[in-house]
């Protein structure tokens, strides 16, 4: 799959520099949000403040603004990227099965070629477009906040990631389970794709033979 993502370096990039700039901007904003606050609550706060608050509201509707940018670009750029690498890969996979020779047919159903083809594949889609994105923008966003909160208070960051181990471990629990029922959904569907596809091309033999009742049952 990766020789396919290189040959979509552009949207790629942009990815990456509108992830880079989302977790900037989520650090930031809560700062600007926590000056707002102090200016008004501060004991001697009078008018003489009201040039500073407006600054600071504008500069937060500003980083608002350029975080709906930055959204719409990192999901408009990852999801091109990911439909691409999809029809590269569908693309490949289908030169492929041309190849094949006869012998690799004999015990194949057209619905379960047809299902590894398109539905398989489309999870790269899901992976590009989101997966990786999500999860290095997370990443990126624990490390940013694990820093400013060091800067504050090495105390206070030590005690918030406490529960971060404990994350990890029912991560992992979860992946155990979800993993083999993830691959038993992705063999009943291609299952599914295969009986539906004998069912439609034979369609007119079925009903003939009025055996619409025993095909349903299927």
């Amino acid at each position: 799959m990766l020789r396919h993502v290189k040959n979509y370096r552009l949207p790629l990039t942009l990815t990456m520099f509108s992830m880079l700039a989302l977790v900037a901007i989520q650090l930031v904003a809560p700062w600007l949000v926590r000056s707002m606050i102090a200016a008004v609550t501060q004991p001697d706060a009078g008018p003489e403040v009201l040039p500073l608050i407006t600054r600071l509201a504008l500069l937060a509707l500003a980083v608002y603004i350029i975080r709906a940018v930055m959204q719409f670009v990192r999901s408009y750029a990852a999801h091109v990227a990911g439909w691409h690498v999809v029809a590269d890969v569908r693309n490949e996979v289908y030169r492929h099965l041309q190849r094949l020779s006869l012998r690799f047919y004999e015990d194949k159903q057209t619905g379960q070629l047809m299902s590894r083809t398109v539905n398989d594949s489309d999870l790269l889609e899901q992976l590009v477009a989101h997966a990786i994105p999500d999860v290095l923008v997370n990443v990126l966003m624990l490390i940013g906040v694990t820093a400013v909160l060091m800067s504050m208070s090495w105390r206070l960051a030590l005690l918030s990631m406490l529960p971060i181990p404990l994350i990890i471990l029912a991560m992992r629990g979860f992946a155990k389970y979800v993993r083999p029922a993830f691959r038993q959904r992705q063999v009943e569907l291609g299952e599914l794709n295969a009986a539906l596809n004998d069912n439609l091309s034979g369609i007119r033999e079925i009903q003939a033979f009025t055996r619409e009742e025993e095909e349903a049952d299927r």
